[in-house]
């Protein structure tokens, strides 16, 4: 991370190559009680400048108790031999403020993605509400025959048919039309294979109930 530091300048007492950078101690004293701590991952943007000279970036990555850490030559500029009374200082340079730029711009599409992913999660949410209302409507209803109309009620069957097969449940259409209840078909047939339960249809007939149907059948 990018370290920084208000009015930082020093001017350097001794001629400097062109790699590294050569502090007294007391430089290098000055430096570590005017800057941040400097971390593993952390640096400082340093400008090197003389009257008469273009000046030069570095980055300054670590400060010890007698040594710094440099590397020259940043941004585009070129390391020089620079002569002693050069001032090193703390400026804001044209990499640091496009690194900024290429950060916010980066946040930015961060914050967009982020509102577009919740539409898109409000928008499935809401598809899912209404497919379940849809299930809700187009979904078979299961009705319980025996208890429905063990109380003399009636199974109303428009356009279909009653099919009792005879597999299993024989005694849920015997209790379904001995209460006197009634089995009322239209425009379709009520079945019963025989298979077992044949005396049920004369149960059905002989308990006062009733089997109406119109334009069906009765088989047996």
């Amino acid at each position: 991370m990018q370290k920084f530091a208000n009015d930082l300048r020093l001017v350097l007492s001794l001629n400097q190559a062109v790699d590294g950078l050569s502090l007294t101690q007391d430089e290098v004293d000055f430096l570590r009680e005017s800057m941040p701590a400097l971390g593993a991952d952390d640096f400082a943007i340093l400008t090197i400048s003389f009257i008469g000279l273009k000046s030069e970036i570095i980055k300054l990555i670590s400060v010890g108790q007698k040594l710094i850490g440099v590397e020259r030559a940043q941004e585009g500029t070129v390391a020089i031999e620079w002569p002693s009374g050069s001032s090193l200082e703390l400026f804001l340079t044209a990499g640091t403020v496009s690194n900024f730029a290429h950060k916010s711009e980066i946040l930015a599409l961060n914050h967009r993605v982020d509102q577009a992913n919740d539409k898109i999660l409000a928008l499935e949410q809401a598809i899912s509400g209404i497919q379940s209302q849809v299930d809700t409507l187009v979904s078979p209803v299961s009705l319980d025959f025996a208890s429905i109309l063990t109380g003399g009620g009636s199974v109303l069957v428009s356009g279909g048919d009653v099919v009792h097969d005879g597999s299993e449940g024989t005694g849920m259409l015997k209790s379904i039309l001995t209460g006197g209840g009634d089995v009322l078909v239209s425009g379709g047939d009520v079945l019963h294979d025989g298979s077992e339960g044949t005396e049920i249809l004369s149960q059905i007939v002989t308990a006062s109930g009733r089997v109406l149907v119109s334009g069906g059948y009765v088989v047996v």
